[in-house]
């Protein structure tokens, strides 16, 4: 049984497939000698006081383990897909440990295997342009099987040296979007009890796994003590690769690649990881990343407002440098720089022009409604927690809203399915503790105006003393 209405996801009969694959295959772009600054400064960093990274040779079983574990049965450029090895594992078993060492030993991935076909999913109905299709590549079988072995291999390594992000909850065991909207619901709310004022940013990467450059990825995989021979095989696994758009039996010219990590490669998302890992580097704004979705958010009194503005926007700026330095574009989204507080800290405030109150904005392909609610909806592409507002559930062809609040005397659901019962704050608004859903409305949330830089003035919000 489905909930909402049936997402439509047929392509436009007017689509230019080569504009379009030209479009994914679009390199970083870089201002001036940015690049050769960074990699400057790549090389130039310490060695770190731990072992390196070593890709060893991998065993039959974990071959067998891994091809089993698959439940995919896309067939890549090499017309070869997993029901035509199941029936023969036992007797192909060795033959393909024998290719995936050879291929760790030399350094060398096979160049047949770099070749994807590229299924794009419109992000929303009704796509205009080629910003709302998502690549997604089909790759060989056998690819996925060696990049799933040198991922275990590579997430071991990162995760015993504490080298991913602290807060990156994408692509990590035991991580989602809950877990990241569950964090900074928790740290609003806890804001609001101590009649605080949580000044929250949304930010997301335009085109982001298309714009890695390869170049800074391997600086970036050597500053983490990623000895020379893994880089070597890192190296040939990124460069040389094509694609083509196929939609059923069509199919757009080979075009060759000369940045990013295919999207539906199993690696990907942990490159990805590790090339934004420094991101947050000197802001001092509480943070969550999922995957190439930021939030940065800090908390301040009402008299020390501007300052916590001040602040806030130093950081964008040292996310914009970043963003400038690596070859990426950030994107703020709509309804993205938020006030957030309780009734009685907001009616202080007062800004030039119209106040606007809203109902919920998403974040981390989740969504926080004006209760500091987070709430989910089924039916995403990409299979994942997606919440909308009213806004980008039109777009999405739905009318997603979020959950109404229960009565005040009735137990709450937690976004973890406990039941509590709500809390009454010092200041009696009625705001509950942790994550129970408080009584609409308790919090407002401005939004402040747009322009066309990353960095915003956020410096428009005045405090006025009751």
């Amino acid at each position: 049984m489905g909930i909402g209405k049936k997402r439509n996801d047929s392509l436009p009969p007017d689509l230019n497939f080569e504009m379009l694959n030209q479009y994914f295959s679009s390199s970083s772009s870089y201002v001036n000698n940015c690049k050769s600054r960074t990699l400057n400064h790549l090389h130039s960093l310490p060695t770190p006081d731990f072992p390196e990274f070593v890709l060893c040779q991998v065993a039959d079983c974990d071959v067998k383990k891994n091809i089993t574990a698959v439940t995919s049965n896309a067939i890549g450029n090499d017309n070869v897909s997993r029901n035509m090895i199941l029936p023969l594992l036992d007797l192909l078993t060795p033959i393909i440990t024998k290719i995936f060492n050879n291929s760790i030993n030399t350094g060398t991935f096979p160049t047949l295997w770099k070749d994807a076909q590229i299924i794009p999913l419109p992000k929303k109905s009704n796509p205009k342009s080629f910003c709302d299709y998502r690549p997604i590549s089909i790759l060989p079988f056998l690819s996925k099987i060696l990049e799933r072995l040198v991922q275990q291999q590579l997430n071991l390594f990162l995760n015993q040296n504490n080298l991913l992000n602290t807060f990156q909850s994408g692509f990590r065991p035991g991580h989602s979007t809950v877990t990241a909207l569950v964090k900074i619901t928790d740290d609003i709310r806890a804001g609001m009890e101590n009649r605080q004022v949580t000044i929250l940013t949304l930010l997301d990467f335009s085109n982001a796994f298309n714009t890695v450059d390869f170049d800074i990825l391997l600086a970036v995989l050597r500053s983490i003590n990623v000895s020379p021979a893994a880089t070597d095989w890192f190296r040939s696994y990124l460069f040389g690769r094509r694609q083509c758009i196929r939609i059923e039996d069509t199919y757009s010219s080979w075009c060759s690649l000369d940045a990013g990590v295919p999207q539906g490669g199993v690696l990907s998302p942990l490159l990805f990881s590790i090339f934004i890992r420094s991101i947050t580097s000197g802001i001092t704004s509480l943070y969550h990343l999922y995957a190439d979705d930021l939030q940065i958010y800090s908390q301040t009194s009402i008299n020390n407002l501007p300052s916590a503005v001040l602040s806030t926007n130093r950081d964008l700026a040292i996310i914009s440098e970043f963003c400038t330095s690596y070859g990426i574009k950030v994107f703020i989204f709509s309804k993205s720089e938020l006030f957030i507080s309780c009734t009685y800290v907001t009616s202080q405030l007062s800004r030039p022009g119209r106040r606007r109150h809203w109902s919920a904005c998403r974040a981390a392909n989740c969504g926080i409604t004006k209760t500091v609610s987070v709430y989910r909806r089924p039916g995403d592409v990409r299979k994942r927690s997606m919440i909308q507002s009213g806004e980008s559930g039109r777009q999405a062809g739905e009318r997603a809203e979020p959950p109404r609040p229960r009565r005040a005397r009735a137990a709450r659901r937690t976004t973890l399915g406990v039941r509590r019962r709500p809390r009454r704050s010092s200041h009696g608004g009625g705001v509950p503790h942790a994550l129970a859903v408080p009584r609409a409305p308790q919090s407002r949330m401005w939004r402040s105006p747009r322009d066309s830089h990353c960095v915003r003035n956020l410096c428009s919000f005045i405090s006025r003393r009751s």
